[in-house]
């Protein structure tokens, strides 16, 4: 007789769920799909999640938080050089553009939005941890730049949900006029 341990954590799971839902969609699928799709034990799930509407609510969460750290990430690598950023930019969010417009979705779902909006409260948190950051990055007062963190996230929305690049481009510009004119640039 074999024995085996197999562990496995609740990242890897939303990892792998988050990726094969983005891809698949949830339409009429079912946890027992989504178990054969991605590899991972109908037991792991019902271990880490009481149901299908824990588990979307949960891999939504999970993906904007990993959405965002990777913005922010590409926001901080490219911080001392602003005209390359800003030129930028829209390609590096276009890398997302599944990812969002999946979280979007599910933010304005009739049937998982509420929930999914609830779970996702945290992230107003993580917009201030990043201003901060930015901040110090700057030397300057965090106040001052969250106005112009919450247009970029407003940007990044309105370039993934309209795919309007000349109006993100526009956004985009004032964004980085005003930085610089805050920055005294």
């Amino acid at each position: 007789m074999r024995s085996a341990t197999y562990q496995v954590n609740e990242e890897e799971i939303l990892d792998k769920l988050f990726g094969f839902i983005v891809k698949h969609g949830l339409e009429n699928i079912t946890i027992r799909e989504m178990c054969k799709g991605t590899g991972i034990a109908l037991g792991s799930i019902y271990y880490w999640f009481n149901g299908k509407d824990e588990l979307i609510c949960e891999v939504t969460e999970y993906g904007l938080k990993k959405v965002i750290d990777s913005v922010f990430d590409y926001v901080y690598g490219n911080v001392d050089d602003l005209e390359s950023f800003f030129d930028n930019c829209l390609s590096e969010i276009g890398k997302h553009k599944d990812e969002l417009r999946f979280i979007y979705q599910m933010a304005a779902s009739p049937v998982y939005g509420s929930n999914v909006r609830e779970h996702s409260r945290q992230c107003d948190s993580m917009y201030e941890k990043y201003t901060d950051k930015l901040a110090e990055t700057f030397d300057c007062d965090a106040n001052e730049l969250k106005p112009l963190v919450y247009m970029f996230i407003s940007t990044v929305l309105d370039y993934i949900i309209w795919e309007d690049d000349e109006k993100s481009k526009l956004q985009l510009k004032f964004i980085k006029g005003s930085l610089k004119e805050k920055l005294n640039i």
